[in-house]
C-alpha cells in the first residue's frame, strides 16, 4: 500500500531535509567505518588511529558537530554545518600536504608500497575520499538552504520550511 499523504514541505523544507539526511547519514557511516577499522584485527590499524595526529577523529567530529547541530539547532546548525564542512575540506588539503611535505623531507617522489591514494594521502582508504566528496555534497546542499533564506531575513521573515 503506497503512502498518499502530502508531505507539505517547501521547497526550502526538502532542500534543508536532505541537508541533514546526507549529514546524518555520513556521520553514522564514517564513524562506524572507522570504528570498524580500529576494532578489525586484520585491519593493519591500530589503537594510534584515535590519536590527534590522525585526521579520521577530527573529521567525525566535525560531522558530529553538524549532524547534532542540524538536528536540534537548525538556524544556527546551518551555519556550523557550513562552516564544519570547510573545516573537513581544510583538513583534506592539510592531509594532503602533510602527505607532500613528508616525501619533499625524504626526498621521494612516491612513498614506498603506497598505491595512489596513499600517496596522495598518507594511510588513507577509498572510502576517506568518498567523506570528503560528501563533505562537498553538503557544503553544496547547505550554501544552497542558507542563500535561499537570506532574502526572507533581509525582508525581516523568518524562512518556513512548510507550506
Amino acid at each position: 500500500m503506497r503512502d498518499v499523504r502530502d508531505s507539505k514541505l517547501n521547497d526550502l523544507g526538502r532542500r534543508n531535509f536532505w541537508l541533514i539526511v546526507v549529514t546524518t547519514a555520513t556521520t553514522v557511516a564514517y564513524a562506524g567505518f572507522c570504528l570498524w577499522k580500529m576494532f578489525s584485527s586484520g585491519g593493519g590499524q591500530n589503537i594510534e588511529s584515535v590519536l590527534p595526529t590522525n585526521p579520521r577523529a577530527v573529521l567525525i567530529l566535525c560531522f558530529a558537530a553538524s549532524t547534532l547541530t542540524l538536528l536540534f539547532l537548525p538556524e544556527l546548525g546551518r551555519v556550523v554545518t557550513a562552516v564544519a564542512s570547510m573545516a573537513v575540506l581544510y583538513l583534506f588539503y592539510y592531509w594532503w600536504s602533510l602527505t607532500a611535505a613528508i616525501k619533499a623531507n625524504l626526498n621521494i617522489t612516491q612513498l614506498p608500497n603506497a598505491d595512489w591514494l596513499g600517496d596522495q594521502f598518507v594511510g588513507a582508504y577509498y572510502f576517506d575520499i568518498l567523506v570528503g566528496v560528501a563533505a562537498l555534497v553538503i557544503l553544496i546542499l547547505d550554501v544552497r538552504v542558507l542563500w535561499k533564506t537570506i532574502p526572507q531575513r533581509l525582508r525581516g521573515e523568518k524562512p518556513s520550511l512548510v507550506a
